[in-house]
């Protein structure tokens, strides 16, 4: 009789071990697929926020100036600062006729400015380097997470490689239609102009033509540019008109 009671505890306290390590089994499996789901989505949410770092903004900043304005630059041959701007740290320029919150929402590309935040590179020539490309300086300003142009300014600038060539405001136009056109400059496949005017500087008789064009089937997409005659001095996509640099 001890015996049989002997070999029931035995096999009861298998059973129930067994039943255990099991359970214990279940739970480590649960507690893996638990942290891998965790990592997966943890993931998703870091690509998701993720900005370009300073390196990668000045390399794509460098790679914008090449496509669209044929202008290349060295990091080892010029100055360059970079600034970052937070949405929050986003200003409206204020002194403009109409610029409210439902004005500005319109803008295509509005949402992803203040989501994502601006990287302002700014470039100048080194005075101690007589064997240059360029003279006077560039600021172009990037979208911080998808590297998308948003603005671009030249001053002062003359490069042997830029193209030139003085014309008329009718010629200027043409030629900023089609920069715009071929390049999708602010998504814009199809531009239509809806503004445009002449300035002209006293001082050096230098003559700057503005023009505003916007798709022809969208008009929340606007792109303001500048011309010197036949040379971009600047460009500004939909809510970048309205920011302060």
């Amino acid at each position: 009789m001890k015996t049989e009671k002997l070999v029931i505890v035995l096999l009861v306290f298998s059973l129930f071990f067994s039943g255990c390590n099991n359970l214990v089994g279940i739970r480590k499996n649960q507690l893996i697929v638990e942290n891998l789901e965790n990592n997966i989505l943890s993931s998703h949410e870091n690509s998701k926020n993720k900005k370009l770092t300073e390196e990668e903004a000045k390399l794509k900043s460098l790679e914008l100036l090449e496509k669209y304005l044929n202008i290349k630059l060295y990091l080892t041959e010029v100055k360059c600062y970079i600034n970052f701007k937070d949405g929050s740290e986003i200003e409206i320029k204020s002194n403009r006729e109409k610029v409210d919150k439902s004005f500005i929402s319109k803008f295509e590309n509005s949402n992803s400015v203040f989501e994502n935040g601006i990287f302002s590179i700014y470039y100048t020539s080194r005075k101690d380097d007589i064997k240059q490309e360029f003279t006077g300086s560039i600021n172009i300003e990037i979208n911080a997470k998808t590297g998308e142009l948003l603005s671009l300014n030249l001053y002062n600038f003359s490069s042997s490689k830029a193209f030139s060539g003085i014309g008329t405001i009718e010629e200027s136009e043409k030629v900023a239609k089609e920069f715009i056109e071929k390049n999708n400059i602010g998504n814009i496949k199809n531009a239509k102009l809806i503004e445009k005017h002449k300035s002209v500087f006293s001082k050096n008789k230098y003559i700057v033509y503005k023009f505003t064009f916007q798709d022809s089937k969208d008009s929340n997409k606007k792109v303001f540019i500048s011309m010197n005659g036949k040379n971009i001095s600047s460009i500004s996509i939909g809510i970048m008109n309205y920011i302060y640099d």
